[in-house]
């Protein structure tokens, strides 16, 4: 009996020690899969994080780009409307001095047309001037004619 009683004991003990390792062996495999499980997260932290920084980083890199070139068309912009200005400046001063060239042209038109007139009454002075000289030429040659018909 003393033999049943040890050998049920043994059994017990056994299914005991047994079922504590089934048990210590589940908890075992649940910490590897939970510790797995925090290293695959610590990982994909790691991985969303440096993917975040490289992001950041673009982005950053992408901004300074995008001011870079509004600086660049800032100063095209500047350029382009400073040579209008100066295009605008010097059509004004072309503008005006071919008014000034218009204006001294009709002065002098206004001039030569005084000129010609002026001219075509000293032509018709003389012209009358002549006709009363041969006129008197005329009148001394039929008077000197008749002092030599009386002589």
């Amino acid at each position: 009996r003393w033999a049943v009683v040890k050998a049920a004991d043994e059994t017990r003990r056994k299914d005991f020690l047994m079922s504590n390792r089934s048990v210590l062996q589940n908890l075992t495999e649940s910490r590897e899969a939970a510790l797995a499980r925090t290293a695959r997260d610590k990982d994909d932290t790691w991985a969303a994080r440096e993917k975040l920084f490289q992001d950041q980083e673009a982005l950053r890199l992408s901004e300074l780009q995008l001011l870079k070139e509004k600086q660049m068309l800032e100063d095209v912009k500047t350029k382009q409307l400073s040579r209008y200005e100066n295009l605008m400046r010097e059509v004004e001063q072309k503008q005006q001095a071919v008014e000034r060239t218009a204006h001294e042209e009709r002065i002098q038109a206004e001039k030569l047309a005084a000129e010609r007139e002026r001219l075509r009454d000293d032509r018709a002075m003389v012209k009358d001037m002549q006709q009363a000289i041969e006129g008197r030429n005329e009148d001394s040659e039929k008077t000197l004619r008749k002092l030599k018909a009386e002589r």
